[in-house]
């Protein structure tokens, strides 16, 4: 009875999927982000409310595998200094892959879209003219969930 029990328990914990196995070597479709790339440090790899350099080359490197989407949506949350005019910006290079979508000055946002597999990486560069500067970045994979980093 005892070693029916346990059977059936390992049988069960045996074929039960892990839900965080997103982006192994086994699954067909996923979404990495590599800590750097070729321009620098991955900006998509940084902790939430991590503070950037100045003019410092960053990467936005992520590696599509299958049927998988990503959307960037950067926010600048930044205010214009009253004194200079001058809000802290971003700025972008060579953008291997990405779409790029215009800055929208109406609500100060930009989208970066990656649609299909393949090797995304794109060089940024945050400028602050001598002022605090404030940006969010929403990640949209496969579905209109979100993740968030500010």
């Amino acid at each position: 009875m005892l070693s029916i029990l346990f059977l059936m328990i390992f049988g069960i914990i045996s074929c039960s999927k892990d839900s965080s196995d997103s982006g192994s070597s086994g699954s067909t479709n996923s979404i990495t982000y590599p800590d750097s790339a070729f321009y620098g440090k991955n900006i998509l790899t940084f902790p939430d409310s991590l503070y950037l350099q100045n003019t410092k080359n960053y990467s936005m490197r992520a590696v599509l595998v299958g049927d998988v989407s990503l959307t960037l949506i950067f926010t600048n949350l930044s205010s214009t200094d009253s004194v200079t005019g001058h809000q802290p910006v971003w700025f972008y290079g060579d953008n291997a892959g990405w779409l790029t979508g215009e800055y929208n000055e109406s609500n100060n946002t930009q989208k970066f879209t990656a649609s299909q597999q393949g090797i995304y990486d794109l060089q940024i560069v945050f400028m602050s003219f001598g002022i605090h500067g404030l940006c969010r970045i929403d990640f949209y994979e496969n579905s209109p969930d979100r993740k968030s980093v500010v």
